[in-house]
């Protein structure tokens, strides 16, 4: 579809538009209009600003839409200081009267440092229930642009727009959009197939330059979400190039499109408002947005591997909450080149898997910690992101089977072999933590849920319970307990802080009373805190809490004068498990230190990390 059969955006005969009183970075608007090259740089982007902002308009409820990070301070002050501001119809003269001006100037001025561009000259549209037209459109500063607009989205002016214009979007700039939309649409979806058909059928009519980009990238991606990206013992060999990491394929494809990017800058300083101007433009968008993907992709990798090698150093002992700054950092990098409509798509993709693997660590780290609240936030929204990236996986479940194992794959663990290895980690990781969440908070579960809670939390953890209840039957054991120091600075505290400031969790929770340890968990029942056994258990964790730290070394105490012996290993920082047994038992009891280790294995996630260990063949 054209631009000129589709809006009247391209017809804003935006060079006349330079009279008006914006102040433009490092420029006035006055020496603007005398500048073509200026000119034309900023005529190009306050087109595409505008595009992008009415297409989102046309396609979302706008009430959904975010313009910032800092939209509900730009709202709750904008209404602040004009309370009774008319946004539906906008009064251009007003607005632009000196008495007006002298209104805005502090407003704007608050957001100068939070507010890239601020004062950007920005097209803003004179009816709310109008598109961008000649008649509808003025130009303001970008920090006017947001407080209307925003304003517009929340009182429900925007409401209409996807009613009247939703069916004629102008987001056609050049003839590839369709095809380009069906291709990140097929990786999106993980439907590899479908798209190596369609550059197969239809790649001639694509844009030559990006095709060979278009064809690496499927390859790319099919293995990616097989686990392809794992260190295995000869190196991270991809099957895509036997003398490559998929890393390195993803780095190489990465420079290749900053070199594109570069030398297309160089080629097009000077362009006309023409259709070829709209596809350059458009090429420039598609290739800023890919750079963007391949960063953040590879930023992904390198994490997966800091996480692979320190499996292959200790696979029964990974701390995922050592990497709470790594996938901090990726889950905030500017995705914002994403955002054009055939990109959209793959961006989408791209925060399923970033929001998993954050709320996993956070998951991980909290429950550890022993934080309820925080935990069963995590949990719960990440349960919401699998659930959306699934339903978005099984579109074409019934249709494309493109994640079949080999039988020698150490990935034949994963029983669907048409999910991705990837998300079905994910989804196997969000069920562990789970189960161990109701393990370490049974009682607090159960005084919440009453008796009603028991049949659907036993749900969640019957590998824990059943080797639990296997083990007491078959080895005499007397008490199998879990115990909490209370009073222990929490281990992972800098996280957790780091955490509360960006995504508003609660604070770190503390005990009321001064007991230093609290038996949270015992089988075949938990012991009273004032009975014998009980002290005789606390008394063991407190007395050899430096030792048990780590989590690597057991405590054993038991020889032939004593009538119990005690092994206690640390599971988290925080939380011991501790066996007693009414007789003697050898210190290097095979059925016992397995026992332990089997546990230990399960409620650290160490079985599922081990597919970090090996690459898939």
């Amino acid at each position: 579809m054209s631009m000129e059969n589709s809006s009247n955006l391209h017809d804003l005969d935006l060079d006349n538009k330079q009279g008006s009183n914006v102040t433009l970075p490092s420029t006035s608007a006055e020496d603007y209009g005398n500048d073509p090259m200026l000119e034309q740089q900023w005529a190009m982007k306050a087109f595409q600003h505008a595009e992008t902002y009415f297409n989102l308009l046309c396609a979302v409820d706008p009430k959904q839409l975010r313009l910032s990070r800092h939209d509900d301070q730009i709202y709750s002050r904008f209404r602040e200081l004009f309370p009774d501001f008319k946004i539906d119809v906008l009064d251009e003269n007003k607005i632009k009267s000196n008495e007006e001006k002298q209104l805005w100037r502090p407003f704007c001025e608050e957001f100068r440092d939070l507010i890239d561009e601020y004062n950007y000259g920005t097209l803003v549209r004179t009816d709310s229930k109008g598109e961008y037209t000649n008649e509808n459109t003025f130009l303001v500063v970008r920090i006017q642009f947001y407080a209307i607009e925003i304003a517009r989205n929340r009182e429900g002016y925007n409401d209409s727009i996807r009613h009247l214009y939703g069916s004629k979007k102008f987001i056609r700039m050049t003839k590839w959009d369709n095809l380009h939309e069906r291709y990140f649409n097929y990786l999106a979806i993980l439907s590899f197939d479908k798209a190596k058909e369609l550059l197969e059928k239809d790649g001639n009519k694509m844009n030559s330059d990006f095709l060979q980009y278009f064809i690496m990238l499927v390859q790319y991606e099919r293995t990616y979400h097989n686990f392809g990206f794992v260190v295995g013992p000869k190196g991270n060999l991809s099957i895509i190039r036997k003398d490559k990491s998929l890393l390195q394929c993803y780095s190489d494809l990465h420079m290749s499109l900053i070199e594109l990017q570069s030398n297309s800058k160089q080629n097009n300083t000077t362009q006309s408002m023409t259709d070829d101007t709209k596809e350059t433009n458009y090429i420039q968008q598609l290739t800023a947005g890919l750079i963007t993907f391949l960063n953040v992709r590879t930023n992904l990798m390198k994490l997966y591997e800091q996480i692979s090698s320190a499996v292959k150093r200790n696979e029964h002992n990974v701390r995922l909450e050592n990497y709470i700054d790594e996938i901090t950092h990726i889950s905030q990098i500017d995705m914002s080149p994403l955002n054009i409509s055939v990109l959209s798509p793959i961006l989408q993709l791209l925060k399923h898997e970033t929001d998993c693997l954050l709320l996993l660590i956070q998951s991980y780290v909290f429950i550890a910690d022993y934080q309820y609240m925080n935990g069963i936030s995590t949990l719960h929204n990440m349960h919401c992101v699998l659930k959306e990236w699934n339903d978005n996986i099984e579109n074409q479940q019934n249709t494309n089977h493109r994640f079949i194992l080999s039988s020698t794959s150490p990935l034949n663990f994963f029983k669907s072999p048409t999910k991705p290895a990837l998300y079905t980690f994910y989804s196997k990781f969000h069920e562990l933590l789970v189960a161990k969440f109701t393990f370490y908070f049974n009682d607090i579960l159960y005084e919440y849920g009453g008796v009603e809670a028991k049949t659907p939390m036993g749900k969640t953890n019957p590998e824990f319970t059943a080797r639990i209840a296997q083990f007491y039957r078959r080895s005499n054991v007397e008490w199998i307990t879990l115990i909490l120091h209370k009073t222990k600075q929490p281990i992972y505290s800098s996280q957790i802080d780091q955490l509360a400031d960006y995504h508003l969790i609660q604070p770190v929770t503390s005990f009321n009373d001064n007991k230093p340890y609290q038996i949270i968990f015992g089988y075949p029942h938990k012991p009273n805190s004032t009975d014998e056994i009980a002290q005789q258990m606390i008394t063991k964790a407190l007395i050899n809490h430096e030792m048990l730290t780590s989590g690597e070394k057991i405590f054993y105490s038991g020889d032939t004068n004593q009538t119990k012996t005690y092994f206690l290993q640390n599971i988290d920082p925080r939380i011991t498990l501790t066996l007693v047994f009414a007789s003697h038992r050898q210190e290097r009891d095979t059925t016992i230190i397995n026992f332990l280790n089997e546990l230990l294995d399960l409620l650290r996630g160490s079985r599922l990390l081990l597919y970090f260990k090996n690459a898939a063949k």
